[in-house]
């Protein structure tokens, strides 16, 4: 049975094990309580046809104890209850398809059933295309991230009695079924036959299902839905299709890139075109397709000479601007000879490809060039049969300010290069085929194929073997990899000291001469095709070093105008605050369809608090807590959220010259904390967060008189008390702090003396230095008392003082703008025009 709800459309399936009235109206009753329940509302009326499913006189009777109306249309009026009758048609039509993609046979259609009607209620219909059913059933927005294909390969943790012990496999291979909710899915296990549950499945979505392991007409599963199946019919074999695996966890934006290179959206492009209007305005995905298909730091512009394509059919409407960067990085390929044309063979999967383009800015935003470069569309590769391992780290951006304020107070010389096609210079470590570049495919071989022998960007190796290409290169070179981060590398030699930072193919450094900066430069340089760049502009940041004093300035204006304007957000009233003072923010007045979603629905809430957060944690500590806040509630956002974001608009654009400066010892005026020491500020907000009751804490780290390391983060756990909050948030600190005096140790600089703590909370400083009042602490986890001790081995120093000195204030609450502007002055940041 199915029923769909007359306003919002969503439906509910029910499957019977027999055709008796009483089992119809059981499920009726069910019916009705589940959706009373969910949607506070009452069942009123139903509307049938003159069938017999729900026409009797036990239903009849029912409804009339129950206060429900019975409207009923006659038997050979499908236009009477047509909600009814294309609701199971489509479901009839949307259960077939499933079961033919997934290769399965006819004995699953209740569990394809259930399925499609599950995936069919995040859809939106003609009828209601601003929301879909879901949503205005029970008045939510909803998240569709756990959706998978159905009958997609897969492979599900079960319980240690269900697998081979400790020692054996601890997953199994299946096909996926249906959902339980949102945390667990339905698994057709082969192997044993049965139909498993489980929250913990990783996906090989696209990967093609009719192989050995597919369930044939042979391996019918036991009956789990109904008894009145249909006859299982013997099917001709489908003829295999290419696989397209993609592996979701590893995959970023997948169907984002496939829609963009669709021919439905070319062919609205087309048909705006045709009208006289600009395609480079109207933007398919909440206004900023743009920004996410690059990186956070990275925007494309939309209209004129700053106009960036997203596909090849797009760039070939300029190539006077577009043509030039591609056949330059085309030459390149060919002269680092990233492949070898050849016929495919049979067996191996066929990789694609894709032209990206983009467009580089110079500090002061003027563009410096246009750049476009061939990708490997990564999402189809075969984990083990195109690649094994795929991480490849880079920099934490904590690391990179370390490096600069240990090259600022050393007085370093400071040095940047860029790699040329960093990922060009691996070799491959698989056999990856793909497909010749769209516009550049060599004339009589337009049937082969490239087998790559350099992992090319793209690839999901191609930045696991850079870094193992690096390394080994850093390595022969004398560098010291720390172990802290291993992508900070130092050198001594006699009284030389260099020390370089690594973000994918940016590196940044400095050395204690002018000869050891040159002989950093040429070590690079010959072993890869390096250039040294000005620096002035790294990972989106503006560095500008004072060559007399050889302090450095980080700044982020250039970055911050660029995402106003392309968010339209330059005119927003100017603010003093990130956010209004104590303001409190909720999830709970869940946004009503006419009222909060249709507000929200062209609002790019989540582009925008991404780039906020890009912006906080490269040079703007004070925005911490603003970001991390607005960031809970991107599954939800509602008016209130959207107007907190305008407010912090307002105050990035008053702000906007904010920097932070690391100086040495000995300049004038020299900051509190100026030298390599670190000492830190903590703080915890008790039970801040409206919907959790969970405190805030927040912690900053100064070094050469700058703020180093931040962080605002809601805690995992209830504190029950102010002091147990407080004793959480030191607890952290002390983590951080270990971590940094490993940083500095690993690369030479170890530090005198323990790490000095700052908090405001005298209970909860007393109870790093004694276990008394035993009976108020015993319920802390065990791994909070880690404080204890590195206190106890005189690595960390916990140091009471005012709240009204407490710099870390500014990362657990909205405060008002007289005091924030005072630990905006406390934390360092300078105003640089």
């Amino acid at each position: 049975m199915l029923y769909t709800d007359g306003k919002s459309l969503f439906r509910v399936p029910h499957f019977l094990n027999n055709k008796r009235k009483e089992t119809r109206v059981k499920a009726l009753h069910e019916y009705r309580v589940m959706a009373e329940t969910q949607t506070g509302k009452k069942l009123k009326r139903i509307r049938i046809d003159g069938g017999g499913e729900l026409n009797n006189r036990e239903v009849d009777k029912y409804c009339a104890q129950n206060g429900i109306i019975i409207e009923k249309v006659p038997h050979d009026s499908s236009a009477g209850n047509g909600v009814a009758k294309w609701a199971f048609r489509t479901v009839i039509k949307g259960t077939r398809t499933l079961l033919e993609d997934a290769k399965l046979p006819y004995s699953f259609w209740g569990e394809a059933a259930s399925t499609f009607i599950y995936i069919d209620n995040f859809v939106p219909s003609a009828r209601f295309p601003d929301i879909v059913p879901v949503e205005a059933w029970i008045m939510k927005r909803q998240d569709v991230a756990h959706l998978r294909p159905f009958g997609c390969k897969c492979w599900a943790t079960l319980p240690r009695r269900r697998t081979d012990g400790k020692l054996g496999r601890q997953a199994v291979k299946g096909q996926l079924l249906g959902y339980m909710g949102r945390r667990g899915y339905r698994v057709w296990i082969p192997e044993t036959k049965r139909i498993e549950e489980s929250h913990d499945v990783t996906f090989e979505e696209g990967i093609n299902t009719n192989d050995p392991d597919n369930p044939a007409e042979r391996d019918l599963p036991p009956t789990t839905t109904t008894a009145d199946e249909p006859p299982v019919a013997n099917r001709p074999q489908q003829t295999p299709v290419p696989p397209e695996p993609t592996w979701r966890s590893e995959r970023g934006h997948v169907a984002l890139r496939r829609y963009l290179e669709s021919a439905e959206y070319e062919g609205r492009e087309d048909e705006v075109r045709s009208r006289g209007e600009q395609w480079s305005t109207e933007q398919p995905i909440d206004g900023t397709f743009a920004l996410v298909m690059q990186s956070p730091f990275s925007f494309a512009a939309t209209s004129g000479e700053l106009w960036v394509p997203q596909s090849f059919k797009q760039a070939m409407k300029r190539p006077d601007l577009w043509l030039p960067p591609m056949e330059k990085e085309y030459q390149t390929l060919l002269a680092k000879q990233c492949w070898e044309l050849v016929p495919l063979p049979p067996d191996a999967n066929l990789t694609g490809g894709r032209w990206t383009y983009t467009i580089k800015f110079d500090a002061e935003g003027n563009l410096l060039k246009r750049k476009a470069r061939y990708v490997a569309q990564g999402y189809t590769q075969i984990q083990g049969q195109d690649y094994n391992k795929a991480y490849g780290g880079v920099a934490c951006m904590e690391s990179v300010r370390l490096v600069l304020a240990i090259v600022a107070t050393l007085k370093l010389s400071i040095f940047q290069v860029d790699f040329t096609a960093a990922f060009l210079n691996s070799p491959i470590t698989h056999d990856v085929y793909m497909k010749q570049p769209k516009g550049f495919v060599k004339p009589g071989s337009e049937h082969l194929i490239c087998k790559l022998k350099k992992s090319i960007y793209g690839t999901m190796q191609g930045s696991h073997d850079w870094q193992e290409t690096l390394a080994a290169g850093y390595i022969a070179d004398g560098y010291t990899a720390s172990r802290a981060d291993p992508c900070i590398r130092y050198q001594r030699v006699d009284n030389e000291y260099t020390i370089t930072s690594t973000y994918g193919d940016d590196v940044c450094g400095g050395s204690s001469t002018e000869t050891g900066r040159n002989k950093a430069v040429a070590d690079l340089g010959r072993r890869w095709e390096v250039h040294e760049v000005k620096s002035e502009v790294l990972l989106g940041m503006t560095i500008q070093q004072d060559l007399e004093t050889k302090s450095i300035n980080l700044s982020q204006k250039t970055y911050f105008l660029r995402m106003l304007t392309t968010f339209n957000l330059k005119n927003v009233r100017h603010q003093y605050t990130p956010l209004p003072p104590g303001v409190k923010l909720s999830d709970s007045p869940s946004p009503l369809p006419d009222a909060g979603l249709l507000f929200m629905k062209d609002k790019p809430y989540c582009s925008i608090v991404g780039c906020i957060m890009w912006g906080q944690v490269c040079t703007r500590p004070d925005l911490a807590f603003a970001a991390g806040l607005l960031a809970r509630y991107q599954l939800n956002p509602g008016r209130q959220h959207w107007e907190c974001i305008e407010w912090v608009a307002g105050y990035i654009l008053r702000t906007i010259n904010y920097s932070i400066t690391c100086r040495a010892p000995g300049t004038l005026n020299p900051p509190l904390g100026a030298g390599l020491k670190t000492y830190a500020y903590v703080d915890s907000d008790h039970a801040g967060c409206q919907d959790t009751y969970r405190s805030t804490l927040g912690y900053v780290f100064f070094m050469a008189g700058a703020p180093v390391s931040w962080s605002s983060k809601r805690q995992a756990m209830v504190a029950l008390s102010t002091t147990e909050s407080e004793y959480i948030g030191l607890s952290r600190a002390t983590q951080q702090a270990v971590w940094l005096a490993s940083f500095m140790a690993e690369v030479d600089l170890a530090q005198d003396g323990p790490t000095n703590l700052l908090g405001d909370n005298f209970g909860s400083v007393c109870l790093t230095k004694n276990s008394k009042r035993h009976a108020l602490v015993k319920h802390i986890e065990m791994r909070h008392h880690y404080v204890r001790e590195k206190v106890s081995s005189g690595e960390i120093t916990i140091q009471h003082i005012r709240s009204g000195d407490n710099v870390a204030d500014i990362f657990t609450k909205p405060l008002s703008g007289v005091i924030h502007s005072k630990l905006v002055s406390q934390l360092g940041l300078d105003r640089t025009e």
